[in-house]
């Protein structure tokens, strides 16, 4: 594994990075902003989850979510609501407050792991603190839905693109 910083990452991927190819990446975050409050035994420790999520970078939301609905035969009228927040440098990244977002398109996840203090906990005993995931509302016409996200640079620990694995540092 090649070992590089979260600058040459960008650089690198936005120049060697072919659009709708296959990546993953491998993340760790801290989510205690995110957990409930109301009872929460681990508020004064630090919480994160790690996660490994395959999937393509790049490409346009709205023809994604508009293919989906073809393939699924259904009549092809999605349209974008646009960004709410930050601004693409490229057609993979996204820069908001002086942080780089990978945006992907996430087709496969691990099982999250969470750690509390540096140590794994059973997901049962912090399941409860967690916020509850939603649905995408603007894609209620498909059937699958597209999962678009956006990974915070500084969260990425590894990725694999054009079949090389980087460690960022």
């Amino acid at each position: 594994m090649k070992q590089i910083s979260k600058v040459e990452l960008v650089e690198k991927f936005s120049e060697e990075m072919k659009k709708g190819r296959k990546i993953a990446v491998d993340v760790t975050s801290t989510i205690n902003k995110d957990m409930k409050k109301t009872g929460n035994p681990y508020l004064e420790n630090v919480v994160t989850k790690s996660v490994s999520l395959s999937g393509c970078a790049g490409g346009d939301y709205e023809n994604m979510v508009n293919a989906q609905l073809d393939r699924e035969g259904k009549e092809q009228t999605f349209m974008s609501q646009g960004r709410t927040w930050g601004v693409h440098v490229n057609e993979y990244f996204i820069e908001h407050k002086g942080n780089y977002y990978l945006e992907m398109k996430v087709e496969g996840s691990s099982t999250p792991v969470y750690r509390v203090d540096g140590v794994e906990i059973e997901t049962s005993k912090i399941e409860p603190f967690l916020p509850k995931k939603g649905e995408p509302k603007t894609q209620a016409a498909a059937d699958k839905k597209i999962i678009l996200r956006d990974i915070k640079v500084d969260n990425i620990k590894s990725i694999r693109f054009n079949t090389e694995e980087f460690v960022i540092v």
